[in-house]
């Protein structure tokens, strides 16, 4: 593997763990507040768990618009061939 080949790998994976990571901030923030309670609590959870699943298989199709700037660098072509097989899913 080349250094440019490793530097765009890099790329990718930045993009996609600063998605990922708006997304945990997210559920992060509705944890949070005076009216929680455990249902409320459990539901959200939830739900992020079953968002989690539905991002893993949209990665392993190469659908990348829930994740803004993993789907930029993909638009501008800068997202790597060895990313575009689904390696960032794996």
């Amino acid at each position: 593997m080349e250094l440019r080949d490793s530097v765009e790998k890099s790329r990718a994976d930045i993009a996609y763990m600063s998605d990922l990571y708006f997304k945990f901030n997210e559920i992060n923030l509705q944890l949070q507040g005076d009216q929680l309670n455990l249902i409320k609590t459990k539901m959200a959870v939830t739900a992020f768990i079953g968002k989690l699943a539905i991002f893993g298989q949209n990665l392993g199709r190469g659908e990348y618009r829930r994740f803004p700037n993993l789907n930029d660098l993909k638009e501008n072509g800068g997202l790597p061939e060895v990313c575009s097989e689904n390696s960032i899913a794996a």
